[in-house]
Formats: C-alpha cells, sequence, structure tokens
C-alpha cells in the first residue's frame, strides 16, 4: 500500500496503471510505502 504525499489517499497495489505510478486523486506521482505496524522484540545482551 502506498500513501500520496501531497493529499494523503491511500492506495493499494492493484490501482497502479501500466507501471505508472499516480495518486487517482490529485495526479500528484511521490508517494511513499506504508508499513506495516509490527513490534520487534528484541533480547537485551
Amino acid at each position: 500500500m502506498y500513501k500520496c504525499y501531497k493529499c494523503g489517499e491511500v492506495i493499494k497495489d492493484t490501482q497502479k496503471l501500466e507501471g505508472l505510478v499516480r495518486c487517482p486523486r490529485c495526479g500528484f506521482r511521490i508517494m511513499y510505502k506504508l508499513r506495516q505496524p509490527a513490534v520487534r522484540r528484541i533480547k537485551a545482551l
């Protein structure tokens, strides 16, 4: 999943058109990839 930098619209991978990553709402081309909210636990040394 990607999020538009300008308007904040969340875009799924299936909405990409012909390899072009573009926001369907505002047409902006800068996106950033959303990460899963995962908790990482590391043992203390």
